[in-house]
């Protein structure tokens, strides 16, 4: 791998990371047997963000494009391509069958990842912001950095209200 790591997303069986110069990389030979793998492979393109998760890998490219990697599957880590699924962002994070992003313009934004095809997911909730990065857990908790560099968790974040109701410092 050229580089340093400044960027790293971790899902079960794969790691991915981007470089100081944008590259990004997807970790090889990860097992039960070998945790941590034996080699790292590049993945075309320059990319902002990488999230990866139960609801697959997501990445922001150079040109703001959010795009979702095709064709992962254990034997095949890497995938074969991305399929776009919106433009303008920043920043994304996936986790507890959720997709948030944040925008150039510092605006979150939420939606459930309930279909594998990203053009039959459903719309986008809008989230206030002004914001630099969020980050999504498991469990649901969604934490985000201000733009003054604030840290902030969502609450009120339900089935019935999956954007949550405001955020607390």
């Amino acid at each position: 791998m050229a580089g340093r790591l400044e960027r790293v997303a971790a899902a079960p069986g794969s790691v991915w990371g981007i470089n100081e110069s944008g590259g990004l990389f997807v970790r090889l030979g990860i097992s039960r047997e070998h945790p941590a793998g034996h080699s790292w492979q590049q993945v075309e393109g320059r990319y902002r963000s990488v999230a990866a998760g139960r609801a697959g890998v997501w990445a922001v490219d150079g040109s703001g494009r959010l795009l979702r990697r095709t064709g992962v599957t254990p034997d095949h880590p890497a995938g074969d391509g991305w399929q776009a699924a919106g433009d303008g962002c920043a920043w994304v994070s996936t986790g507890a069958g959720r997709l948030w992003v944040v925008g150039e313009d510092g605006a979150a934004r939420c939606r459930p990842v309930t279909a594998p095809d990203a053009a039959d997911a459903p719309d986008w909730t809008r989230v206030e912001g002004p914001l630099r990065r969020v980050e999504t857990g498991p469990a649901g908790v969604v934490w985000a950095l201000s733009k003054e560099g604030s840290l902030l968790v969502r609450n009120g974040i339900t089935d019935d209200q999956p954007a949550g109701t405001g955020w607390a410092a």
